[in-house]
């Protein structure tokens, strides 16, 4: 049985989005080598404001936090406020106050949008 349209576009979406998450990841690890709370090895890019949060914020680099396994564990355990406050300290008021304005922008997630943002995440590697 072949996929209909509708399924050929969302699987085609599905294979971006996880080619950019994963580029995403290797960025931030690559720019982010230290974890900002605890300054050991990071080992994952976090994202500072949740995908499920801001679609506009899914693929910024800027939103992207090194952390290592222990201290994201814990940040995902209900301490993102406190971890969260340490890394706003560290980057300062302007890097939060873009971040608090970027977060409320809107996007409409298409397979356009995707591929510009996976082509941007390939050139800034």
């Amino acid at each position: 049985m072949s996929k209909t349209p509708s399924q050929k576009y969302w699987a085609k979406i599905k294979r971006i989005r996880k080619q950019a998450d994963d580029l995403w990841q290797v960025i931030i690890k690559e720019l982010c080598p230290i974890c900002e709370v605890c300054k050991r090895p990071s080992v994952v890019g976090h994202h500072f404001v949740y995908k499920s949060e801001s679609n506009y914020l899914r693929y910024a680099i800027k939103n992207g936090i090194g952390l290592c396994s222990h201290c994201h564990s814990l940040w995902h355990r209900n301490n993102a406020s406190e971890y969260g406050v340490i890394v706003a300290r560290q980057r300062g008021d302007d890097w939060f106050n873009d971040i608090l304005i970027d977060k409320q922008k809107i996007t409409k997630l298409t397979l356009t949008w995707y591929q510009e943002k996976l082509d941007a995440l390939k050139k800034a590697n």
